[in-house]
């Protein structure tokens, strides 16, 4: 038990200064942009359903040209199409 509550501890710290928004990633993306700033891009996978929300091959392009001109630094998690 003592090791489940210092887990919750240090996650408790490590996220008590960040941010989490329901903003389209572009307008997240200009709002919050620093050298600081970590973003954790998550897009509908490629060629998936995408729980609905329309996300075209548009969409992954426009997100690297956004991603390359940042102060802050991104991941973008998408699924392999190997």
């Amino acid at each position: 038990m003592w090791r489940l509550k210092e887990i919750l501890s240090t996650a408790r710290r490590r996220l008590s200064r960040a941010y989490i928004e329901k903003l389209d990633w572009p307008v997240c993306i200009s709002r919050y942009d620093q050298p600081c700033t970590f973003f954790y891009l998550n897009p509908a996978y490629w060629q998936s359903p995408g729980c609905g929300v329309p996300f075209g091959f548009e969409q992954y392009e426009r997100m690297a040209s956004v991603i390359r001109a940042i102060e802050g630094r991104a991941i973008v998690t998408v699924n392999d199409q190997t």
